[in-house]
């Protein structure tokens, strides 16, 4: 008994302290399923005109809060794009509580970085009722836009899980797809190297399963955030990419050059 006992402390030590879990913050949350439906009334992200090559960038967990100045970091960032550079992809985690004057805050430092910036949720974003300043500062959670020939897929994985009816939209937009290449980002990753660290998918099967589903789409890039260290592991023809958190002034560009994606992970 005190064994099993020892066990369950250390596995919800292990989970509280992934990502800095606030528990009292996580019991008040939105379902992912309402945001789903709350989605089909924000607009739509346009497109990205390109011309020839380009390249975006990759952050995620900026953490934003009252007392932790991250304007330093957006203008670092802003200072290390290079021409050619269209966007900013961000995995989640963009504030600490979910207080809406925090995703304002986080809207002036993005738009600070001078390129558009394309944001999906993480748990943080959720406490407190974090979804209404979220949707009304950021607009929609999940959604798709197409940049040259490549299509970009926001996935909600707020809750640790898509859900069915995200889920359906995720393979109809796959589907449906013409750009050759494809890259989607989500802010909890899909596995971890560490036995002590929480992936956070509250359904494995489902996580396996929309991994066979990016797989088998042609799916080329998958990017994620929530460890705050570098990990990445290529299955099937998709390299799945964890990224190290902007705190720490990690963040990865994205080439797509003469019908390829590649990327560096690089230090601001």
């Amino acid at each position: 008994m005190i064994r099993r006992l020892r066990a369950l402390i250390l596995v919800a030590a292990a989970s509280l302290a992934s990502c800095g879990l606030d528990p009292w913050g996580w019991l008040w949350s939105s379902d992912v399923d309402d945001r789903f439906a709350e989605n089909q009334a924000l607009e739509a992200k346009p497109d990205v005109a390109v011309a020839g090559d380009f390249s975006f960038i990759v952050i995620t967990d900026t953490h934003v809060q009252p007392g932790a100045d991250k304007a330093a970091l957006f203008q670092a960032l802003a200072s290390r794009l290079v021409p050619g550079d269209m966007f900013v992809l961000a995995c989640g985690d963009l504030v600490q509580n979910g207080a809406e004057a925090d995703f304002q805050t986080y809207a002036a430092l993005t738009a600070s970085v001078g390129i558009p910036v394309y944001s999906t949720p993480g748990n943080h974003d959720l406490y407190n009722g974090g979804w209404e300043g979220y949707h009304d500062t950021l607009g929609r959670s999940m959604y798709t836009f197409a940049a040259g020939p490549v299509r970009v897929i926001a996935l909600d994985s707020a809750n640790g899980t898509l859900g069915r009816p995200q889920r359906q939209w995720l393979e109809q937009t796959l589907a449906a797809r013409s750009e050759p290449l494809c890259v989607t980002f989500t802010h909890f990753q899909f596995f971890t190297d560490k036995l002590t660290e929480t992936q956070q998918w509250t359904d494995y099967t489902e996580a396996y399963s929309v991994m066979h589903l990016l797989e088998s789409s042609g799916v080329g890039l998958h990017f994620s955030g929530h460890s705050h260290r570098w990990l990445e592991r290529t299955i099937n023809g998709t390299t799945y990419c964890t990224v190290a958190d902007f705190g720490s002034g990690g963040f990865v560009r994205v080439s797509v050059t003469a019908g390829a994606l590649s990327y560096t992970m690089e230090q601001l």
